[in-house]
């Protein structure tokens, strides 16, 4: 017996835009209905029944978000996508606060559409299989705990680090065995948080696709998303994750605002079987070493100019006891800064980066001392690079059983040690 075709309901007062969606989504198998006055949307609502609705923004009255207010006051748990001509930050977040599910710009590709329409409709098809499960699936766990996603969509704003542009970001729950997904509010283009697609330098990582499409200074939310143990979200941006005060404690906060959702597939953990180190090539004393552990204990001796001494940081997150690793994270990791030194920030602005850096949203050093603020531990710094390490970590996909000791490294040397648990032979 088929599967019954799931109703879509696109109101624009566009007739060609009626009839191209028509067509698409019918060689698609979807069932449409179109309405082009949406005065009388209440009505085409209860003789339609419709699984999903499309809803354009800039209509002539009523206007999209008239009756987007209207169908939500039916109290009806229908996915929305709202349409516009005009794509920003602001007017995608606006959209979302509103009661829209999703956003996406005229003109769209009937690739990013019809991945909307599955993800919001459930159908369980990841962008792609996971890649740690296809290189080193004989080393992952399958665990009795359900995976985890946001119960709730939540908008937050900020600056941007390098560009110093004004940002946001929209978070929004996603089906399960998706992983963690970033899209771009303009173009709709789609990145998985996957090492395969990682830039990474000694200021940041960056996801890039062969597009060019880039994502930037991701490694906060991800160590937020590793440690509250969220499998699946998708986060729709504009090129670059805020950096709020420079610390990971503004996405604990937005996740506790979500509220965490369990799904019903199992959640996985990779568990690492032999050692692997990293060395520089340039520096042997900076080193970073992984080896097998009943948990995840990261370690971390940052090296420092003599004019301010070296700092060290260690700690035990044991297994996945959620509750408790949260606790740590937020008490001993999440609220400390970014840093840097005070030329170097200065030399990064003249090349275009870095725009956004504060007083308020980074920790700068300079002559031997902290210029702009008071450290909120003695070895800040140190416990800031184990923020980095969870998030570049998290890029495997799936959470690690290791224990992680890191001498004087950054991103470089974090994502090939990812890399290398991923493809032990290169």
């Amino acid at each position: 017996m088929a599967a019954e075709k799931k109703k879509i309901l696109i109101i624009d007062d566009e007739q060609a835009i009626l009839s191209s969606l028509s067509r698409l989504l019918n060689n698609h198998g979807y069932s449409v209905r179109c309405l082009e006055d949406a005065s009388h949307v209440l009505g085409e609502l209860k003789a339609a029944q419709p699984d999903l609705i499309m809803l354009d923004l800039w209509m002539p009255e009523p206007d999209g978000y008239t009756v987007l207010k209207k169908i939500r006051s039916l109290k009806q748990k229908i996915p929305i996508i709202v349409m516009s001509g005009h794509a920003s930050v602001t007017l995608s977040s606006e959209t979302v606060k509103r009661g829209a599910d999703d956003f996406i710009e005229k003109p769209f590709s009937s690739d990013a559409l019809l991945y909307k329409l599955r993800s919001l409709l459930n159908k369980k098809q990841p962008i792609h299989q996971q890649q740690s499960e296809t290189l080193i699936k004989k080393n992952l766990l399958n665990l009795k705990i359900p995976q985890r996603t946001l119960a709730k969509n939540i908008v937050a704003k900020g600056t941007a680090l390098h560009s110093g542009h004004n940002t946001g970001i929209i978070l929004q729950p996603f089906l399960e065995d998706g992983g963690i997904i970033f899209e771009d509010i303009s173009t709709n283009n789609i990145i998985k948080a996957n090492v395969q697609n990682v830039l990474a330098d000694a200021y940041a990582v960056t996801l890039s696709d062969s597009q060019g499409f880039h994502i930037k200074l991701i490694e906060h939310l991800l160590a937020a998303l590793h440690i509250y143990g969220i499998d699946n979200l998708k986060v729709k941006v504009s090129g670059e994750i805020p950096i709020f005060d420079g610390s990971a404690l503004p996405f604990c906060k937005l996740i506790e605002d979500g509220g965490v959702k369990e799904q019903a597939s199992n959640k996985k953990v990779l568990v690492l079987k032999k050692k692997i180190r990293i060395v520089d090539a340039s520096d042997s004393t900076k080193t970073l070493e992984a080896e097998p552990y009943d948990g995840l204990h990261i370690s971390y001796l940052l090296r420092l100019p003599q004019n301010f001494g070296d700092q060290y940081y260690q700690l035990d997150f044991g297994q996945e006891q959620q509750s408790s690793r949260i606790d740590i994270f937020k008490k001993e990791i999440a609220p400390c800064r970014t840093f840097g030194f005070l030329e170097e920030t200065r030399n990064l602005q003249s090349s275009g980066m870095a725009r956004g850096a504060t007083l308020g949203n980074a920790v700068l050093l300079d002559e031997g001392r902290v210029v702009n603020a008071k450290l909120r531990y003695k070895n800040e710094l140190a416990r800031h690079k184990i923020i980095d390490i969870l998030g570049d970590l998290y890029l495997l996909g799936v959470p690690l059983r290791a224990k992680i000791t890191a001498r004087g490294t950054g991103h470089r040397h974090n994502i090939a040690l990812v890399k290398k648990i991923l493809n032990p032979e290169s």
